[in-house]
Order: C-alpha cells, then structure tokens, then sequence
C-alpha cells in the first residue's frame, strides 16, 4: 500500500513499476534481486538506490532524494 500511495504522490515525478519475480526470474537475476520486497531506484538507466525490505515513506522518498 505504500508503494501504491508513492506512487500516486509522484505522478510525473517518479515512474513506480512493480516486478513480479516467481514470473520472471530472469529479470530479478539480472537485477541481483535475493530479498523480497527490494525496491531499486534508477536515474538515467543506472541504479541510483536500493532498499530490501520494507519500506515506509520517508524511505522511498529517500531512495528518489526527496529527503
């Protein structure tokens, strides 16, 4: 619900997708996602930022440099 919530506060500010990894395994692997939930953080193609674990507000807004 977090993730849901930034992502309706950022419209046109962040772009917020949501991967699943049982359906694709490559992509998590690609990507050295081991712990669920991860959430990374990109900025011209590039990992900025990466959080493993839960996530409140203040954190996503982090990974974005909000904070």
């Amino acid at each position: 619900p977090t993730l849901d919530e930034f992502a309706q506060k950022r419209v046109g500010e962040a772009l917020v997708l949501k991967l699943d990894t049982e359906a694709n395994p490559q992509t998590a692997s690609r990507f050295g996602i081991r712990g669920i939930p991860t959430v990374i953080a990109f900025e011209a193609g590039k990992e900025r930022a990466r959080h493993v674990g839960l996530a409140d507000m203040k954190v996503l807004e982090g990974l974005i440099g909000l904070t």
